[in-house]
This record gives C-alpha cells, sequence and structure tokens, in this order.
C-alpha cells in the first residue's frame, strides 16, 4: 500500500494560494533574532479541549504518521485544534502576526531554493493537496501586505499570502510505525484556525531532502522561542 493511501496528493501542480480580501500595509522586516520580541497579533483559534485532545492522540496513533491536514479532515477540526492537542512533543505552536510570519517563512528560504519539499494545503480544513517540489522563497517585490513565494523561479508553486491574515504557526514533528521515518512540517494558520499552506521537510515514509530537514530544525526552534499558543 502507498505512504499516501489517506491523502489525496496533487503531482506537478500550480496551486495559488491567495487571498482577496483588502491589504494591510507590509510591516518592516525584522531578523530572525528579533522574531521573539515582537507581539503576537490578536487571535481567535480555538485550542483543544481535554474530549478533543483525547480523540487527536488516538488518531494520531491510529495513523502515524499522518499530515496535520489529513488528521484534521478526518476528526473535522481545525488544523489550529488539532495540533493543539497532538502530544506536546510531537508540536510547537505560537500566536503569530505579519512580522513573525515573514521571519519564518525568511527561515524556510533557508533551507534552500533547490531543497526539495513538499507543500500541503488543505481548504477549509476538508480537502488535502500535496505538491512536490522545490522550496518557495520569498519573492522581494510583492503587492504591500502580501507575501509572494515562488518555487523554481516560476516552475513551481506559486502563492501569495496575505499576511494579516496568518495567526498562528505549529511546527509538527509526528513519528511513522518506522523509526526511520517521521512526518515534519511547518504550518500556518487563519483566524479560524484553518490552514493556510504547511511546508513539509518529510512526509511519512518518501525519503527526504536531508537539507530540508536541518532546515526544519532551524525553523522550528524559532517557532519554540515564542511564547506557546495552547498550554
Amino acid at each position: 500500500m502507498l505512504p499516501y493511501s489517506r491523502l489525496f496528493i496533487g503531482a506537478a501542480l500550480s496551486v495559488m494560494v491567495a487571498a482577496c480580501t483588502a491589504s494591510e500595509t507590509a510591516p518592516p522586516e525584522k531578523s530572525e533574532q528579533d522574531i521573539a520580541s515582537a507581539a503576537p497579533a490578536s487571535a481567535t483559534p480555538v485550542c483543544a479541549d481535554a474530549a478533543q485532545t483525547e480523540r487527536i492522540r488516538k488518531e494520531v496513533k491510529d495513523y502515524p504518521g499522518d499530515p496535520l491536514a489529513i488528521v484534521a479532515r478526518d476528526l473535522q477540526l481545525s488544523e489550529f485544534t488539532t495540533a493543539s492537542g497532538i502530544f506536546p512533543e510531537m508540536q510547537v505552536g505560537a500566536l503569530i502576526n505579519a512580522e513573525q510570519f515573514q521571519t519564518l517563512w525568511k527561515s524556510i528560504d533557508g533551507w534552500g531554493a533547490d531543497t526539495m519539499v513538499r507543500v500541503i494545503l488543505s481548504p477549509s480544513s476538508e480537502h488535502a493537496f500535496i505538491v512536490q517540489g522545490k522550496v518557495p522563497v520569498i519573492k522581494p517585490d510583492a503587492e504591500e501586505g502580501y507575501l509572494d513565494a515562488y518555487a523554481d523561479g516560476t516552475k513551481g508553486l506559486q502563492s501569495h499570502i496575505q499576511m494579516n491574515k496568518i495567526a498562528a504557526v505549529y511546527a509538527t514533528d509526528i513519528p511513522t510505525d518506522d523509526p526511520a521515518y517521521r512526518t515534519r512540517g511547518i504550518n500556518f494558520m487563519d483566524h479560524d484556525g484553518n490552514s493556510v499552506v504547511g511546508v513539509y521537510a518529510s512526509v511519512k515514509k518518501y525519503d527526504p531532502d536531508p537539507k530540508a530537514v536541518e532546515g526544519f530544525e532551524r525553523t522550528r526552534a524559532l517557532v519554540e522561542a515564542l511564547p506557546r499558543a495552547c498550554q
């Protein structure tokens, strides 16, 4: 059975992540060392309660290594709620603002423009698209209030993200049933807790790019330096 038996795979897909509401002025750029000192944006995602946490952890045990979007879809919960209920050693999350989002994506840029990753999109926490390709890196000429990130120049995934709609981030590191493989992703959510985009260094039992795994650990450390979203 293929490792993606519960996933919908979008291979060789060109996807644009776009927001169509009004934009706001983009904040000044911040260095990675400043991220922890920036004030978090106001947000409304809901942390998992005790009953939801029990369901989430059972799902993670029953389907080891499934990406966050798949676990959330099957439980009919938002990605934020789902991530907050995963075993604490498998996740770390924070509420973030536009400046912090930019800094975290710059860290993802640092994984390397030619590094292979999988990008997971799950509109309304109800669907799942997985796009394999190079790291989407920030374009310098985005409209005010937006972050544009393109993979492989203009040949790969192209994203156009309205930064004031990003409310949270979770770094998830979920084991599979084989100790040699893990599912590692940086997941960005909106104010409702739904996923906007997830950049994955590894997914289930596909051999990852070592540079992606190394980069994931650096970005995860930035997330861990922020105040926790849920206790």
